[in-house]
């Protein structure tokens, strides 16, 4: 049976067309992802403003050949690695070279037959054929030194909307410097990716292991690490690292609501214990407490609307918004507390963390226990008639004791 690293993927067009960026691109410590015959990682090695070269390769043909032609041409500051993608590798590079196994498995299938196309991992890049790329852009930012820049090839068999959207969701950006049709309806491009400003900024403050956690109509949030102490390190040897979501708004969007304000709100509401805690504001993005558990319709139809557990949260779920009601703030989207108000239970208890204060805004008649109160009657929690009354009780005179009466009939 014939071995998967057998074959070493020789030069072709999609590796003249990467060269030829590579000879104008290349500059300071260069990593070869994928090094296959060396032809990057020695078009880099004459580039005078490169400092040194990293060939990587999974196939051990490969890393062999390529550490063999080194020593032939005596390069220095040239070293070889075997390595899947970035798993044996240390250190950050100025660039980062990558033409990957790009072909999806039915067009390997066609071209190559059903045995061959998977075997041939020199040109098999998963199923769909970004799998691979995928994972790169996922793991390629810790790599990647400030300002320093990714020559990436791909193929439009490739998905050229899945490689997008993964760049988008890395903190990256990237611009098309080659673009060349291929035959059978194939067009190969060569990107250059680099890191977004509000990535370089986070970077800056100490923030790492940055991940994407999720995206909604008015902004993108990430999950990191963040030293507390980080802007005292002058004064304080000790270290204060917490797991941190950092919410980043999206310039494309029109809703209502930014980040100062939302950086606002959060100021005035933690003083009572509500919301996320904000440990950094940037009128870019936000570095607050990351609030683990699941969303409160889930929290409810997992444990059972009758159970003890759901009672004790919506019990806090109340507690909260009348909180928010003394304060005369109106927080919005109470009637649907679902992904914005986050519950966890720890030792029979539950911690419920509301989320998303951009919208939220002072009012002379707020309206945050009504609007639960609506939510708990269409829900099953509360008769309507008598979830109606309550609500008009309790809203004529915002008193404790009416809201206690709330209390009482649940």
């Amino acid at each position: 049976m014939e071995d998967k690293f057998d074959t070493i993927y020789q030069p072709a067009e999609d590796s003249e067309l990467l060269a030829e960026v590579v000879k104008k691109k290349a500059f300071g410590r260069v990593l070869d992802m994928g090094t296959g015959s060396g032809i990057q990682a020695f078009t880099a090695a004459k580039v005078p403003s490169v400092r040194s070269i990293t060939a990587v390769d999974i196939n051990p043909g490969a890393v062999k050949q390529v550490s063999l032609e080194a020593k032939k041409g005596n390069l220095s500051k040239f070293k070889v690695i075997e390595s899947d993608l970035f798993s044996n590798v240390e250190g950050q590079f100025e660039t980062i070279i990558f033409n990957p196994p790009y072909l999806p498995q039915d067009y390997l299938e066609t071209i190559k037959g059903k045995k061959k196309a998977v075997e041939d991992l020199a040109l098999y890049g998963g199923k769909k054929g970004y799998e691979t790329i995928v994972r790169f852009l996922n793991q390629v930012s810790k790599y990647l030194a400030r300002n320093g820049k990714i020559l990436l090839l791909f193929s439009s068999l490739s998905g050229k909307e899945k490689i997008e959207e993964t760049i988008e969701k890395n903190l990256l950006q990237f611009v098309q410097l080659k673009k060349s049709k291929q035959p059978m309806m194939e067009t190969l491009y060569v990107y250059e990716i680099t890191a977004l400003p509000v990535r370089e900024s986070l970077v800056s403050l100490g923030v790492s292991d940055i991940n994407y956690l999720s995206k909604g109509a008015r902004g993108m949030v990430f999950k990191g690490k963040f030293d507390l102490n980080f802007n005292q390190k002058k004064f304080l040897a000790s270290k204060k690292i917490r797991d941190v979501a950092i919410k980043i708004r999206l310039e494309s969007s029109k809703a209502p609501g930014t980040l100062t304000l939302e950086a606002r709100n959060l100021r005035l509401v933690n003083k009572k214990g509500i919301g996320p805690k904000l440990y950094y504001e940037h009128k870019y993005f936000l570095i607050m407490e990351l609030v683990e558990g699941i969303a409160f319709d889930k929290f409810l139809e997992e444990k059972g609307k009758k159970s003890e557990i759901s009672k004790k949260a919506v019990i806090a779920l109340l507690h909260q918004a009348f909180l928010l009601d003394k304060m005369k703030l109106q927080k919005e989207e109470m009637h649907r507390p679902y992904s914005n108000v986050i519950v966890s239970e720890i030792n029979g208890q539950v911690k419920l963390t509301l989320l998303d204060f951009e919208r939220c805004r002072n009012s002379e008649n707020p309206s945050n226990v009504t609007q639960v109160i609506s939510y708990l009657m269409k829900s099953g929690f509360l008769d309507s008639k008598e979830g109606i009354k309550l609500a008009e009780e309790y809203k004529g005179s915002y008193s404790e004791e009416k809201f206690n009466a709330i209390f009482e009939y649940l």
